[in-house]
């Protein structure tokens, strides 16, 4: 009867315990497989309606986390590089589970939501995936493009019918909407030159507006005065010079008219048409009348001082009657009208009318 050697029992044991063990090693680092990749990154506006980016960019220092096997903890994570690439090393073949953190676009949570892709992993397999892309909402300031411009303010008469002056636009709001977006997305002052900026905005189709006059005179309200534009990534826009339109009242400017009116009297003893003068003296407190323009109603109504003397102050350029009323000495009715037409054409005029007025007095 032939004996049993132990020894080899033994050995052959082990060596079977030992080939199940590498036939049957868990997931996890110490094998020859590597999984490689690239994460890239969308840029949307706050509530992913348009995709900022003109294609996906590389997601630099992003954190790329791996599961192994079933395991609920993190068994390797890597932050990508500048280039958006990422890799693990020296990994057991198996099952992998691959994720990283992304905006929710669905808008159900301000929070990061984990984007997962389940891997099988071979023996001595270099396994390279697809892109990865990451979503990420952008805040307004958080753009590439700026779009700078200037805001002048013409001022006109109550009318339109007469340029008074031009100067820029101080302290004025400037809007801005992104996109078909019916709120205004940001908004802005003109500085004391009337220039202003969107600075860091995102690419995109903008509506730009500000508020003047109604030419129109439909709306006693300001109206808007709007320009559309579209930005590409990185681009500065200087627009052209804006205008807007503004009115100035009649008394609203900085001109003067001055004059003198004098009451000449007739003796008692004299008629119409041999009038004998008995003396003439500065009329105080006598009516005097200012009409701008085409307007059908006088605009202002003084009296002279004691002197004889008038002043209507604060003018805007354009045309003027002055009048007044004296008896009339004909006998024909009981005033008659006597008038004066001025031209202001400059800011800061003082129009003196050389003839003294006269009314007169029976």
């Amino acid at each position: 009867m032939r004996r049993i050697n132990f020894r080899y029992i033994q050995a052959a044991f082990v060596l079977s315990v030992l080939l199940f063990a590498s036939c049957s090693q868990d997931e996890g680092i110490g094998g020859n497989s590597h999984i490689k990749g690239r994460l890239m990154v969308n840029y949307y506006n706050d509530d992913f309606s348009v995709c900022l980016s003109g294609q996906p960019v590389p997601a630099c220092d992003e954190d790329v986390f791996l599961l192994f096997g079933e395991d609920a903890v993190v068994g390797e994570d890597v932050t990508t590089s500048n280039t958006g690439n990422y890799e693990f090393e020296y990994l057991w073949p198996g099952k992998y589970t691959l994720y990283y953190y992304s905006d929710d676009t669905t808008g159900l949570t301000d929070e990061k939501v984990p984007v997962i892709k389940e891997i099988t992993l071979k023996k001595n397999e270099t396994l390279i995936l697809d892109d990865l892309i990451i979503n990420r909402k952008l805040k307004f300031d958080e753009g590439s493009c700026d779009v700078k411009g200037r805001i002048m303010v013409n001022y006109y008469n109550d009318d339109f019918s007469l340029l008074l002056r031009e100067e820029p636009a101080r302290d004025e709001d400037v809007f801005i909407q992104f996109g078909s977006h019916n709120t205004v997305t940001d908004d802005t002052k003109t500085s004391f030159d009337g220039y202003f900026s969107f600075n860091n905005i995102w690419p995109g189709d903008y509506t730009l507006y500000y508020y003047s006059a109604d030419t129109t005179k439909i709306s006693r309200e300001d109206v808007p005065v709007v320009n559309h534009f579209s930005l590409a990534e990185n681009q500065e826009l200087q627009m052209n010079t804006l205008i807007m339109k503004r009115v100035l009242e009649w008394d609203e400017g900085s001109s003067t008219i001055r004059g003198t009116v004098f009451e000449v009297n007739y003796k008692n003893s004299s008629s119409y048409p041999n009038l004998e003068i008995n003396y003439i003296v500065p009329s105080k407190e006598q009516e005097i009348y200012i009409t701008y323009g085409n307007h059908t109603f006088y605009d202002e109504r003084i009296r002279t001082a004691s002197d004889g003397t008038f002043e209507f102050k604060n003018l805007i350029k354009g045309r003027y009657k002055i009048f007044l009323y004296s008896e009339d000495v004909t006998g024909k009715t009981d005033k008659v009208v006597i008038e004066r037409e001025i031209n202001i054409s400059n800011d800061n005029e003082v129009y003196v009318i050389d003839d003294p007025i006269y009314v007169e007095n029976l």
